[in-house]
């Protein structure tokens, strides 16, 4: 349902913006709400975030602060805030500034967010999420090799120092 002005932007259904709310130039993605009085600007919000009565997504004119641990992603001004974040009401979030998905308002140290900053969860992340984090890691585990010397004796080594990335045996060499 909306209730208040949008320009430029796309909304996915089941988004909300209250009355005195403004979305301009963002994606906004399913079952968000954006409270009366509240503004979004230049972001892309994930699913089920709630933006507080009064809060600016996209604050000031500073675009060229790149984001500190994504600055080759996050550096055009554009925020980015996660699936079901929360933000409080009458929060300024800068541009370039990465909202982790799930974040609360306890989790924000301050009501302004500078461009080029993140907010995290300070909270344990879920199960699913600890779970993806170790397939990642699992993905960039150096592949090894089993060396069989002459007396028959196995010693695993980095794939690299094998020579072939593959399991040689003393007849091989």
């Amino acid at each position: 349902m909306i209730n208040g002005t949008v320009v430029n932007s796309v909304l996915s259904p089941g988004v909300r913006v209250e009355v005195g709310a403004a979305v301009r130039d963002s994606i906004v993605m399913f079952d968000s709400v954006i409270r009366s009085g509240a503004v979004v600007d230049r972001a892309i919000l994930d699913k089920e975030v709630v933006v507080g009565p009064g809060a600016i997504v996209g604050d000031g004119p500073d675009f060229d602060t790149p984001n500190k641990q994504e600055p080759g992603r996050l550096n055009t001004g554009i925020t980015v805030v996660g699936k079901r974040a929360i933000i409080p009401r009458g929060s300024r979030i800068g541009r370039n500034v990465k909202i982790a998905g799930d974040v609360k308002a306890v989790d924000f140290q301050s009501r302004m967010v500078k461009s080029g900053s993140s907010v995290e969860s300070a909270r344990p992340r879920t199960a699913a999420a600890r779970l993806a984090a170790a397939q990642r890691a699992a993905e960039k585990r150096v592949p090894v090799s089993i060396e069989t010397s002459t007396n028959g004796t196995h010693e695993v080594v980095p794939a690299v120092r094998a020579g072939r990335g593959a399991t040689r045996g003393a007849s091989d060499r």
